[in-house]
């Protein structure tokens, strides 16, 4: 008989003390973001990708590393951003004024190119023994 009123007790403290938070405010607040996804490619080999590419959003601290894919994907409140795409080895790429909509998805893929090698810019420190 104890354990049943201790239970009891327990769920409508819990029920009492629980947040005032509701399910459809939580989807309300998704329904009202939209989504930039999209594909990272080499520039030289168009069907290889750049998978653990990093991609960031100018001006915040939203930042995202695409799949073994090559695949990103962003969650963003409605408006206008700048994607940021960097890769060793590969030259940094801006993509200004991309815009995303409430409910909607917002495809851009993107390839990238390889720095070119610069033989003055090697290193020609040998080592003496």
């Amino acid at each position: 008989m104890k354990a049943i009123l201790i239970t009891i007790l327990f769920f409508s403290s819990c029920s009492i003390f629980s947040q005032t938070h509701t399910f459809d405010s939580l989807v309300s607040e998704i329904n009202k973001s939209g989504k930039i996804k999209g594909i990272i490619c080499d520039n030289e080999a168009q069907t290889s990708t750049l998978p653990f590419t990093d991609i960031a959003i100018k001006n915040t601290s939203i930042t995202s590393t695409s799949d073994l894919n090559g695949n990103y994907f962003f969650i963003l409140k409605p408006g206008n951003y700048t994607l940021i795409f960097t890769f060793l080895g590969y030259k940094t790429i801006e993509v200004k004024n991309i815009k995303v909509t409430a409910n909607c998805i917002t495809i851009y893929n993107q390839t990238m190119s390889s720095l070119e090698f610069d033989p003055n810019l090697s290193s020609t420190n040998t080592i003496e023994q």
